[in-house]
């Protein structure tokens, strides 16, 4: 597929990294000639220097002969703007990036009337992320598939969990019926386990699991929290903005740390049941005088990676309960899991698979479409979710016969609302649902899973 990609910041140079390892043809727009030097030296792609609202830099780049236009560059209103241009010029799918809260609440407005087809909000996506984490502490991460019905849920194997030293298939029947490690990481190593893998400390699982079960698979497996009833933020931006409203809707207490004073007035305007403190979060006696020892989760979201990794890096040494980063960098894991840092938020990682979803979206033909695309255990494995329309080679045949790819596994099946946790007996038919966990295979339509 040929796809024009404006602004390549942090979100746009990651679409690049990930669309061009799919073998799309990929053409970048950046008014700076460094970036677009620095990325067609690192990647098959070509660039053009210019704005990319310009009809005539949309020309120099083929916007004509593309089937997708992706603006993601750190204005919304360029974003829209070239969006329109593009679709002057040729009839042609569209995804903006916009961030502004303003603008969020338009998005109506902004598919269908300006035809703009995909509209993509970091800020928000990454307060949705947060909340999930905070309102399940039990957890690293929470990504959800199939409107809420099931969540893929990312666990530490504690070291005091009576299941250290046990094999998968010694878990009791009734437990493994409704829950499914799909994927386990250790010491860097992805293991898809089957029932002779054994459990050890510090084990990463990866667990898909009806929602309904979710308190219950956390007192099972030994690693549950208590409930998140305060929580300090610091950084008062976009996501905050966001993730306030959800805190608030959870009957959570809020306290925000922001340097900016007009930042902080509009915060308080906004939310007058939270305080608000307008101070320099970095500032560990300032942390401690406002009570970092006593909360039960603390958000690290200010604009530079550093100053949430030390930030949280002292929360840790406090034996804070939930401690969650956000970063852009991912050259920093090794050094996260290092010192304990474990729930980490990445809003360009975030965008860039909610994108990818829709471009291979637009890839399949008729046998599936792509609903939902999560990446785990640091982006080395995909889980995407189907929905079944017709493949003769697939439906109304038992799992086990199935010739499947290896390091591939069929998850979970949802049909008729039901969630089923499948063995090999199992088939899969017309209209359902089914979700593919899948290491070192790109998956873009449900007949790829086959040999």
């Amino acid at each position: 597929m040929k796809i024009i990609i404006v602004g390549i910041g942090k979100v746009g140079s990651t679409l690049v990294q990930q669309l061009s390892k799919e073998d799309h043809d990929v053409t970048i727009i950046d008014t700076d000639p460094n970036v677009v030097n620095d990325i067609v030296a690192s990647y098959d792609v070509l660039g053009v220097v210019g704005n990319g609202a310009n009809f005539d830099t949309q020309l120099r780049a083929e916007v004509n002969k593309a089937e997708l236009f992706i603006a993601v560059t750190s204005s919304d209103e360029l974003n829209i703007l070239s969006c329109l241009v593009a679709q002057r010029m040729k009839k042609i799918k569209t995804v903006a990036r916009v961030r502004d809260p303003d603008y969020s609440k338009q998005i109506d407005f902004l598919t269908n009337e300006l035809d703009i087809n995909f509209i993509i909000n970091p800020e928000y996506e990454a307060a949705e992320a947060i909340t999930k984490i905070i309102k399940y502490p039990s957890t690293l991460k929470v990504d959800s598939f199939s409107n809420r019905k099931v969540e893929l849920v990312e666990l530490k194997m504690p070291a005091n969990s009576e299941w250290i030293g046990k094999q998968l298939s010694s878990l009791p029947k009734k437990d493994r019926d409704k829950i499914l490690i799909c994927t386990v990481e250790r010491n860097k190593e992805i293991i898809i386990p089957r029932g002779n893998y054994t459990f050890a400390a510090d084990d990463k699982l990866y667990v898909i699991l009806d929602k309904n079960n979710m308190e219950r698979t956390f007192k099972f497996l030994s690693v549950q929290k208590g409930k998140v009833r305060n929580c300090m933020i610091v950084g008062g931006g976009k996501i905050t903005f966001y993730l306030v409203k959800n805190l608030l809707d959870l009957g959570i207490k809020v306290k925000v740390i922001e340097s900016s004073p007009e930042r902080c007035a509009e915060l308080s305007e906004i939310y007058p049941d939270i305080l608000v403190i307008c101070a320099d979060g970095s500032d560990q006696a300032l942390l401690l005088e406002e009570g970092l020892e006593t909360v039960d989760a603390i958000v690290s979201l200010t604009g530079m990676d550093e100053e949430n990794i030390i930030i949280s890096m002292f929360a840790n040494s406090l034996h804070v309960d939930k401690v969650i980063t956000k970063i852009n960098r991912h050259q920093f894991i090794d050094i996260f899991e290092k010192v304990g840092i474990e729930s980490i938020i990445s809003p360009k990682f975030l965008t860039s698979n909610q994108i990818l979803r829709y471009v291979r979206n637009l890839q399949v033909n008729d046998e599936a479409e792509v609903k939902t695309l999560h990446k785990i255990a640091n982006n080395r494995v995909e889980a995407v979710e189907f929905i079944v329309n017709d493949d003769e080679e697939l439906i109304n045949i038992s799992l086990k016969d199935l010739k499947l790819k290896s390091n591939l596994l069929v998850a979970t099946i949802i049909r008729d609302g039901k969630v089923i946790i499948p063995t090999g007996d199992d088939q899969i038919y017309i209209n359902d649902t089914v979700i593919i966990f899948s290491y070192e295979n790109t998956i873009t339509s449900l007949h790829d899973i086959l040999l």
